[in-house]
């Protein structure tokens, strides 16, 4: 038995501590998901938009059978701290409930910008009558940028309901917007919803879509998020010429031109939403099950839409973090999707098909027998678009209409078709069979848009500059993916009391904040955080002994972190170790660090370790101690100007504002921040509503009675910083 002193560590995860309960050692049984009604559910109430004026927008799109809009969004702030309705079981479950209502809406969307379920808590959307309107979500749900959505959930009376077994960490749950879904939602109590396309469309699964069941498989419906709008495009899974499974994807910039990082976060790609035969299925059933949520921006023309240039986007679906796990889910046999192929050559192709998503409907397919003729957009002077005219068929006449937009258009290849175009738009309608459409040359994509990487398909598709225009599509490039291995680290000692195990019960890195209980070895690397090069970070590791408050280790315990900055598969490169501390010596676990500027872009691995020096010798990053623990995470490394990763400056993050929402009185505790502060309150339109200059460290007392009720930003601005908190006024 060791004989060590007990040392209360330097550094505790005390934003942890305080906001979080300790997760518990064994997880408790999920409770059924079925709505439990409540009396006494508290309900928020919003105001049907002015549909008449969305229809003149909408008309007008249509006609250039641009991006098919279905919702209009508003901002929210509903926490489930500031609305609902909080039970507690006999048993110690702990149910939260919400009513919202929103007359008139086919369909309403629940985007949250701040999404953390643990253990085995769910969350759930119903109607009034029990019906559940949505795939229950839970942990696994849980994104590594901590955003998710609850989308197109088919009533306008909703109760969202959330639940958390007895002893299970506090999710945190931060819904800031909705949408409010109008038409083409899929609905299938509104007529004519599902199906909305035109009666002269022709499902990929007739007869024309034969020879094309390779390529449909790669096609895919987004739902795409773009400020506060809410539509459908279409697009494609694309091959690229390093042949590992990327899962990139091609559409048009004109689809999410003004989406924001946060917008791509929320945005969903559905595959295999088609008939299965050639007539249309009597309703959706589950079409819709199979899709990804999220992507991220690679490249895009940069051209407004295709005004000078040829409207291209590039995207990776999910994440850089879950880029193993969206290749297994696409490659799973529920998706079984295909990476198309392309073309870059500049040559019109004699004949071929476009597969897409009209109006957000299941999939169908345009033919063209008349060679492709090179053209402009919208009067651009450029020769940046193929211009295509329909054929009639056997089942139809395929044209394309709002909700097309971004999909492919492909050259027959004798069974082995490939992309030369995106659709940005033109006129063919079932009325109007002659009429042609205008798709985005490939060719063009390829390099002429500009001279940047990111507004090339090149830098992409091409990652190695080969030179090759061409590449057929494939079903799996990369054959089977496999991550890196990375060596073992786990300790012998059973932990219990009795052995008085250290461990570490709590890490922290700029948004990754986990607590957990004494293992030999837990494997976290489903929980990522996002950091930037050259950014300076701190990471704390909470060392706790079994059966002791946290925060306490042994003298002679060491604790130590680790990045793999260049991703290859190890910790034993320079500078790999980012931490090192002894319990008893000087210094804390609070390690800071910076990440160089040559690490490799992408998602790597982090590993926090705990072990006691006098009988496990120097701490390794490898191998089995004794005694301690390891612990595993995901880091995702982005160049500056991407995705920031700047943590807020500690006397900022400090300021309190409470009660929020509040109805008349608001304060703001500046007792953290020295010298002259300004407080800026601004509306959601950018005006500045109130605004007032005070002093260092004063507790402010602001009435807001005056105000109408909705969301405002309050705009804190002071010498070592500013930062913004949101504030509902009811």
């Amino acid at each position: 038995m060791k004989k060590r002193l007990l040392f209360l560590a330097a550094t505790m995860l005390l934003t942890m501590t305080t906001q979080f309960s300790f997760a518990q050692l064994t997880k408790p049984k999920a409770p059924k998901m079925r709505l439990e009604l409540n009396a006494n559910i508290p309900q928020i109430d919003f105001q049907t938009p002015n549909l008449a004026q969305i229809k003149l927008e909408d008309d007008y799109n249509d006609a250039l059978g641009m991006r098919y809009r279905i919702g209009v969004g508003v901002d929210t702030y509903i926490t489930t701290q500031n609305s609902g309705l909080w039970t507690t079981a006999e048993n110690g479950d702990k149910f939260w409930q919400l009513k919202i209502h929103y007359p008139g809406a086919e369909a309403l969307s629940f985007m949250f910008d701040k999404f953390y379920l643990y253990g085995d808590s769910k969350i759930s959307v119903f109607d009034l009558s029990g019906k559940e309107l949505h795939k229950t979500y839970g942990s696994s749900d849980v994104l590594d940028h901590g955003q998710q959505n609850l989308s197109l959930c088919y009533s306008d009376h909703v109760v969202l309901q959330l639940i958390e077994p007895a002893g299970t960490q506090s999710s945190v749950l931060e819904m800031n917007q909705i949408f409010y879904g109008y038409r083409g939602t899929g609905n299938p109590n509104i007529a004519k919803d599902f199906g909305d396309s035109e009666s002269c469309e022709v499902n990929v699964n007739c007869s024309e879509g034969t020879n094309w069941q390779d390529e449909k498989r790669g096609v895919a419906r987004i739902l795409v998020v773009d400020g506060p709008n809410q539509g459908w495009c279409s697009g494609s899974l694309v091959n690229n010429l390093a042949q590992n499974c990327k899962p990139y994807f091609l559409t048009a910039l004109h689809c999410g031109e003004t989406s924001t990082t946060a917008n791509f976060n929320q945005w969903r790609f559905y595959f295999r939403y088609e008939a299965t035969a050639c007539t249309d299925p009597s309703s959706e059933g589950t079409l819709d099950d199979n899709f990804i949520t999220g992507c991220v921006w690679l490249s895009d023309s940069n051209d407004g839409g295709g005004d000078s240039g040829s409207d291209f986007l590039l995207v990776q679906l999910g994440s850089l973090a879950n880029e193993a796990s969206t290749i297994t889910t696409l490659k799973s046999a529920a998706f079984n999707a295909y990476w198309n192929g392309w073309d870059a050559n500049n040559t019109a192709a004699p004949n071929g098909t476009s597969i897409h998503h009209p109006a957000g409907d299941i999939k169908k397919i345009s033919t063209f027998t008349s060679t492709l003729v090179s053209s402009g957009w919208n009067g651009n002077g450029l020769q940046s678009h193929w211009r295509v005219t329909w054929a009639g068929t056997t089942n139809g006449f395929g044209v394309t209409e709002g909700g097309s937009s971004g999909s492919p258009i492909f050259t027959t290849n004798g069974g082995n078709s490939r992309i030369v175009g995106t659709l940005t738009g033109g006129g063919s309608f079932c009325t109007a069979t002659s009429q042609p459409d205008y798709y985005g040359k490939l060719s063009y994509h390829w390099t002429t848009n500009g001279t940047p990487a990111n507004e090339r398909l090149k830098t992409h598709l091409d990652p190695a500059n080969t030179g090759t225009l061409v590449l057929n599509g494939s079903a799996n490039p990369c054959g089977t993916v496999t991550p890196s291995t990375y060596c073992v680290a786990t300790s012998s000692t059973a932990c219990s009391a009795a052995n008085a195990n250290e461990y570490i019960s709590g890490v922290e890195l700029s948004t990754l904040v986990n607590l957990s209980n004494c293992s030999n070895y837990t494997d976290y690397t489903s929980m990522s955080v996002t950091l930037t090069k050259g950014q300076t970070y701190v990471l704390t590791v909470q060392p706790q002994i079994v059966g002791q408050a946290a925060g306490q280790a042994y003298t002679d315990d060491e604790i130590a972190g680790y990045i793999d900055f260049n991703d290859d598969g190890d910790f034993t490169d320079a500078g790999e170790r980012v931490g090192y501390y002894l319990a008893g010596g000087a210094g804390s676990s609070a390690f800071s660090f910076t990440v160089p500027t040559g690490a490799t872009v992408g998602s790597t691995r982090l590993r926090v370790r705990i072990s006691y020096f006098t009988e496990d010798g120097a701490i390794v990053p490898c191998g089995t101690t004794i005694w301690g623990e390891t612990e595993d995470y995901t880091v995702n490394i982005v160049n500056a100007g991407g995705s920031s990763g700047v943590e807020e400056n500690e006397a900022l993050a400090a300021i309190n504002v409470y009660p929020n929402p509040t109805n008349e009185q608001l304060t703001i505790d500046l007792s953290s921040l020295e010298g002259e502060v300004t407080l800026n309150l601004i509306d959601l339109s950018g005006k500045l509503v109130q605004t007032q200059t005070v002093n260092q460290g004063d507790l402010v007392n602001w009435n807001l009675s005056g105000l109408a009720s909705g969301l405002y930003n309050l705009e804190i601005k002071s010498e070592v910083g500013q930062t913004t908190r949101k504030i509902s006024k009811f």
